[in-house]
């Protein structure tokens, strides 16, 4: 059996401050004798480190006497300690002359509140950097750790930097475990895993531009999935544990089991497992749903020189990317083509509607609601509330939140009176339908009044030049058809009489039955047209 590359060492069982760590150890256990600590120690004798830990090793008043004995035996030495009572320079240098090799000290966040409060200890963050200062100075290697706590998680990568900075070599960021303190408010302390994994790659990137080895302790391979095979380490430098604590630490130390695999999971070597603690208390969906993993999706396809960006699609109907990762390399992805959702399951696009009529305040209200909750076309029936002194500022209004396409119908003649600045400012409207009672004329102005179908027509040809959008004719159909049904219609199209494609609406609820009649024998260039007026007609249920 080869020997563990490196040893935890448990030569005292306290903390100075129990604070939010993970350590099970109280005052209450028994301080372990030095003959018994150096016989655990060569029972387990590492090829590496041997790291004296605890608890907190400095506790131990014979700590530079159980460092010789250690050295003269040919262990590499290693102290992991809290740092606090390691500020003066003088104190390492007795440690170094005693043979110490290694000194690792913890900095869990360049934030000195969020440090203070894992180790329980105000100003523990700037004994910290103190300790380190004093370790270069003693010529003792350094190395640094981090408890990855949901306070800590966003400043992971500032951290490393700042203990590069003081010379760490190596940075151990640990998951915290559910026991001790931390176990008591493991909620409070345990960082997401889904959210974690932006910043623990990152501060690996970190770590790797500035010639530090980083080491992630306790997560599985798919909180970190882009990081090297080597960089997930679970519990491998293991706690030794002297005779007089073995029954109160041993098995509270030992590395926990980890939960059933999830369905992607490739297994050991490459990823330790999911952590038992962590799915006891937050469950598995972060691990098991592939809806979550970004490796999981589709790359959008890189667009063409000149090519129109797609507009973004419904928001309705896809799977939601609770993964922080998720959002943000789609943010980052310079070829996405205009849509922050490729590659995800959503529902086809259908057309949205809206009604001109009463307050404004309520129009612009659901105008915005209508935008924010999907990018479709936008239909808008204007009605006779076009002619209207607010319709044009509410037409530009529209224009600006973005709908894919936009398409209006109404009473488009006090349109048409505007002036060419005021009509420049509606482009982006897809499409103008005017509304006519009938294609006749004289029967058109029999109801609307004398010259309004004139009118109509000259409107929809400047909405045309100068806003640049597509124009038609929307019959207005009553609510029972008349004998000749929409013969009349069928003719003025034929002939060309009334621009655009074929539409129609209804400016009340329809007789279903006697029109669904006219639907059967309608020629085949109207029915589509009349049968989307009366299904726009159906009410909603």
């Amino acid at each position: 059996m080869h020997p563990a590359p490196h040893i935890r060492l448990v030569v005292h069982p306290a903390r100075r401050a129990p604070g939010h760590t993970d350590w099970p150890g109280t005052t209450a256990l028994p301080v372990p004798s030095l003959d018994s600590v150096v016989a655990a120690a060569t029972e387990h004798r590492p090829s590496g480190v041997t790291w004296l830990s605890g608890g907190e090793p400095t506790l131990r008043h014979d700590l530079p006497q159980l460092i010789t004995r250690l050295a003269e035996l040919g262990h590499t030495v290693g102290l992991d300690s809290d740092g606090l009572a390691l500020v003066q320079p003088r104190v390492v240098a007795a440690l170094r002359a005693a043979g110490l090799s290694w000194l690792r000290l913890p900095m869990h966040s360049i934030i000195a509140g969020a440090h203070d409060w894992i180790e329980g200890t105000p100003g523990a963050s700037k004994r910290i950097r103190r300790a380190a200062a004093a370790a270069r100075s003693a010529e003792v290697q350094l190395a640094g750790t981090v408890l990855v706590t949901r306070s800590t998680v966003p400043h992971l990568v500032d951290t490393v930097r700042a203990l590069s900075a003081l010379g760490a070599r190596t940075i151990h960021l640990r998951r915290p475990r559910r026991r001790g303190p931390a176990g008591e408010v493991f909620v409070t302390v345990s960082p997401r895993l889904g959210l974690a994994e932006p910043y623990l790659e990152a501060a690996v990137a970190r770590g790797r531009d500035a010639s530090t080895r980083i080491r992630l302790d306790g997560f599985p391979r798919c909180a970190a999935p882009r990081v090297r095979r080597d960089t997930l380490v679970d519990d491998a430098d293991p706690y030794v544990v002297p005779e007089p604590l073995v029954d109160a630490l041993r098995a509270v130390l030992a590395p926990l089991p980890a939960a059933p695999a999830c369905p992607r999971c490739p297994g050991a070597p490459v990823c330790p497992g999911a952590p038992s603690d962590y799915v006891e208390r937050f469950g598995r969906l972060e691990l098991d749903d592939p809806g979550l993993s970004t490796s999981e999706r589709p790359v959008p396809r890189p667009m063409v020189f000149g090519e129109t960006p797609a507009p973004p699609p419904v928001r309705g109907g896809r799977s939601p990317a609770t993964r922080l990762r998720f959002a943000i390399r789609q943010s980052a992805t310079p070829d996405l083509g205009g849509d922050p959702t490729a590659g995800m399951d959503r529902n086809p696009l259908q057309p949205l509607h809206l009604r001109f009529g009463g307050p404004t305040r309520g129009l612009r209200m659901e105008m915005v609601r209508l935008a924010q909750s999907s990018s479709a076309p936008l239909d808008i029936d204007g009605g006779a509330a076009l002619a209207g002194p607010d319709a044009h500022s509410l037409l530009r209004e529209v224009v600006r939140l973005g709908f894919s396409e936009v398409r209006v119908t109404g009473d488009v003649t006090a349109l048409g009176k505007r002036s060419k600045r005021s009509l420049t400012r509606l482009q982006g409207i897809h499409r103008f339908n005017g509304l006519l009672w009938h294609p006749d004329p004289e029967q058109h102005d029999a109801l609307a009044g004398p010259g309004h179908h004139a009118a109509v027509l000259a409107a929809l040809t400047k909405l045309r030049d100068i806003v640049g959008s597509e124009v038609g004719i929307a019959g207005q159909l009553p609510t029972q058809p008349g004998p000749g049904g929409i013969d009349a219609w069928t003719a003025a199209w034929g002939d060309g009489g009334l621009p655009g494609a074929p539409a129609f609406s209804f400016a009340a609820p329809p007789d279903r039955s006697a029109w669904e009649a006219v639907l059967s024998s309608s020629p085949p260039d109207l029915a589509p047209a009349l049968r989307s007026a009366l299904e726009a007609a159906q009410p909603t249920q």
